[in-house]
C-alpha cells in the first residue's frame, strides 16, 4: 500500500514538473465535503502552520528538493487514501494549511478542505437506502456517493499537491528576522492575527513545520531554567492555539536538542497547547480520534472566590481522554490539559477520574521531581480530578492525594457544572 500511495505522489507531482500551466488548482469540490448534512460533522479539524524559512523560495518549474519533501511529508500524513486506511483522520475532518511567511506578515491560508471519505457505518447506511440495481448501475457508470468520494479524494490529492509545492514560488524574499525567538518570523506571523484557530470546525489538531533555529539554548543550563524561559516568553507572547493538541516538525539540528524541547513544551503549554509530538522531518504518530466531545460550563470553589472554568471533555472509543481541557478564570483564563478515562454506565450516567500524570502539576518548572504545590500554580499544583455527569448537569472535584487543605478546604469542588449543547472551547 506504501507504494501505491507514493507512486500517486509521484504521478500528481510529474504533473506539477510538466509545466508552468501545472500551477493551477481544480475546482474545490472536496470543500462539499464538509457540508455532507446527512451525517455527522467531524469532531476534530487539523491545521498545518508552515514556517516559510523551511521553504526554499524559486523561480520557474525547476521545484527545488525542500519544496518536494515538504509536500510528500505533508501528503503522506493527509493523503486521503492513506487517512482512511490508517485512520488518522476522521471522515470530513477539516484539513487547513497556512504559510507563515518570512517576513513575519499574517498566515497566508493555502489549503482547506475536509477529508473526502464515509466511515464503514456509513458506507453500509447509504448503500442500504439503494437496490442491489441502482448499486450496480451507480458502480458501473461510476455515479453515486461511493464514487464521488473518489473522484473528490483526486481533486484533494491534487490541489492540496500543488498547493504545497507553490509556497516557495509565490513566497516573500523579504529577510528573515533572527534577532531572536519572539523577533523571529514564526512568532510574529503568529501574533499577526487575532483568531488562529475556528473551533467551530472542531476541537484543534496542529501541526507546525518550523525552524527552531532562532531560539539559543546558550546560558540555559538544565530543563528547569529551559521551561522558565518557555513559560516566560509564552506570556510575552500571547499567542492562543485555543487548546490544541500541537505536534512540532523540525528541520533543523536546533530541535534535536533536550533544551529546545522542554522550552518548547513550557512555551507552547503558556500558548494553549500541549505539546503531542516533536520530531524531526516527520510527523509523529498522533493520538486516537475521537468519538465523543462535551463542553461545561460553572465554577470551582476555592473558599474565598469562585471563579468560572469551562471543561471539554474528549474521548476515544476506549473512554480514554484525547485532547481534553480545562480552563479557569482568575486574573486571565489558564488552560490545563486533562488525562484519565471515561466510564459510563448508560448515556445519562457518566463518570470521569484523572491519570496519574499529574495533572496540574504540568505547569511546574521540574514536573519529573518532588511535586510541587505553590498557589500561583493552577489548581495550586493538585494532581487528581474526578467529574460525574448525570444528564446535562455535572459535579466533582479537584484533588491531591498528599494534601489534606486546599483553601481551608479539603479539595476544590466543581459548582454548577452544566452542559453546553452547541457550546464549543
Amino acid at each position: 500500500m506504501r507504494t501505491l500511495l507514493t507512486n500517486r505522489f509521484a504521478a500528481v507531482l510529474l504533473c506539477v514538473l510538466a509545466s508552468s500551466s501545472a500551477f493551477s488548482v481544480e475546482p474545490d469540490r472536496a470543500e462539499e465535503f464538509c457540508r455532507k448534512n446527512e451525517f455527522s460533522k467531524a469532531l476534530r479539524q487539523t491545521i498545518v502552520f508552515i514556517d516559510e524559512n523551511v521553504v526554499t523560495a524559486y523561480s520557474g518549474d525547476d521545484i527545488p528538493p525542500a519544496s518536494r519533501e515538504l509536500a510528500r511529508l505533508i501528503l503522506n500524513f493527509a493523503d486521503p487514501e492513506k487517512a482512511q486506511r490508517t485512520n488518522t483522520f476522521l471522515p470530513r475532518e477539516r484539513l487547513t494549511v497556512y504559510a507563515l511567511p518570512r517576513d513575519g506578515s499574517q498566515p497566508i491560508h493555502v489549503f482547506s478542505a475536509c477529508q473526502p471519505y464515509y466511515s464503514d457505518e456509513e458506507i453500509a447506511e447509504i448503500e442500504g437506502r439503494e437496490s442491489s440495481t441502482k448499486r450496480a448501475l451507480d458502480t458501473f457508470f461510476g455515479k453515486g456517493p461511493i464514487a464521488e468520494a473518489e473522484e473528490y479524494t483526486r481533486v484533494f490529492r491534487n490541489n492540496l499537491t500543488t498547493m504545497l509545492v507553490s509556497i516557495g514560488k509565490t513566497m516573500s524574499d523579504s529577510p528573515n528576522r533572527t534577532s531572536g525567538f519572539l523577533e523571529s518570523s514564526l512568532i510574529t506571523s503568529l501574533q499577526s492575527t487575532p483568531r488562529l484557530v475556528n473551533l467551530h470546525d472542531g476541537i484543534p489538531r496542529i501541526i507546525l513545520v518550523a525552524d527552531f533555529s532562532p531560539f539559543s539554548v546558550e546560558g540555559l543550563d538544565n530543563p528547569l531554567e529551559a521551561r522558565s524561559l518557555g513559560f516566560s516568553m509564552a506570556k510575552q507572547a500571547s499567542i492562543d492555539f485555543s487548546r490544541a493538541e500541537l505536534y512540532a516538525v523540525h528541520l533543523s539540528d536546533t530541535g534535536q536538542n533536550q533544551l529546545v524541547r522542554e522550552f518548547a513544551h513550557a512555551f507552547f503549554l503558556g500558548s494553549g497547547a500541549l505539546l503531542s509530538g516533536w520530531s524531526n522531518k516527520t510527523i509523529s504518530n498522533p493520538s486516537v480520534n475521537p468519538t465523543a466531545v462535551q463542553i461545561f460550563q460553572g465554577f470551582v470553589d476555592y473558599g474565598d472566590i469562585k471563579p468560572p472554568v469551562q471543561i471539554r471533555l474528549a474521548w476515544d472509543s476506549n473512554g480514554t481522554l484525547v485532547n481534553s481541557w480545562i480552563g479557569v478564570a482568575l486574573k486571565s483564563t489558564v488552560s490545563t490539559p486533562m488525562s484519565g478515562a471515561m466510564v459510563c454506565q448508560d448515556s445519562n450516567n457518566c463518570s470521569v477520574k484523572s491519570d496519574d500524570f499529574g495533572f496540574a502539576q504540568i505547569w511546574s518548572t521540574d514536573p519529573d521531581q518532588e511535586a510541587e504545590y505553590d498557589a500561583n500554580l493552577p489548581f495550586s499544583g493538585l494532581r487528581r480530578f474526578t467529574i460525574d455527569i448525570k444528564g446535562t448537569r455535572a459535579s466533582g472535584k479537584i484533588w491531591d492525594p498528599a494534601v489534606a487543605e486546599v483553601g481551608g478546604k479539603e479539595n476544590l469542588p466543581f459548582v454548577d457544572l452544566t452542559m453546553l449543547k452547541e457550546g464549543v472551547f
